[in-house]
């Protein structure tokens, strides 16, 4: 299995644990924040990846 679609199909289970988390009303707001954060952090690195790649013909690693 390639590393890109593993980390497509990686993503289905960590919505269902975000939305788990969400609807339990133990968890603590700050893990919580911290999880949503982690998501946001790959939705930019994925279009920064793709920028880099395109417009500097590298990864976003070396950029």
């Amino acid at each position: 299995m390639s590393p890109e679609t593993l980390f497509a199909v990686s993503l289905f289970p960590y919505l269902g644990f975000l939305w788990f988390l969400t609807k339990s009303e133990t968890t603590p707001r700050l893990a919580l924040i911290g999880f949503y954060l982690l998501l946001l952090f790959v939705a930019i690195t994925i279009p920064a990846g793709i920028y880099s790649k395109v417009h500097y013909n590298d990864s976003v690693r070396f950029v």
